[in-house]
């Protein structure tokens, strides 16, 4: 996900049911941009001024949020920033929640999958239970392996991506 976003020119199109601003995004190679979700977002904007970044999250979500220290302010940044647009979806069913998970970069690259840009989610394929580096983002308490699955598109499969994030 941070590769496809360093290399995005015109769009990035973030939904998930829950983003928290604090998880790091493991660096693949050196470079100068911020690691830490929240700073990485403003980082892009301010790299590349034909950058816009349009977040999508379930409007539940916000209540965890609040409780999460630096999140609040790092969405309030980003809702600021006139190149980041964010959305709470409170549009569906009296119980339902809004459960996608995609990130769609230039209408060229989509990721799909069942990972939220949260807490607790990081794992590698191996899901060694004492692996160190899967802790919280805040407590840095460690927490248990975690298996889903994420598929990364091109092609035109990635035309209707594009028609169900624009909607």
């Amino acid at each position: 996900a941070r590769s496809a976003m360093l290399e995005a020119r015109q769009r990035i199109s973030l939904i998930g049911w829950d983003f928290d601003t604090r998880i790091g995004l493991h660096e693949t190679e050196s470079d100068a941009a911020p690691t830490e979700l929240g700073r990485f977002i403003l980082w892009l904007v301010e790299q590349s001024p034909d950058l816009e970044i349009f977040i999508l999250q379930w409007d539940f979500g916000i209540f965890k949020t609040v409780k999460r220290g630096t999140t609040l302010l790092r969405v309030v940044q980003w809702a600021l920033h006139p190149r980041i647009h964010v959305k709470f979806d409170s549009v569906h069913p009296v119980g339902a929640s809004h459960h996608q998970k995609i990130m769609l970069v230039d209408d060229g690259l989509a990721f799909v999958g069942g990972i939220d840009m949260t807490g607790d989610r990081w794992d590698t394929r191996e899901h060694r239970h004492d692996d160190e580096r899967r802790r919280r983002p805040f407590t840095r308490r460690r927490y248990k392996p975690w298996h889903d699955v994420t598929t990364a598109s091109t092609g035109p499969i990635v035309d209707c991506i594009a028609r169900l994030v624009r909607e």
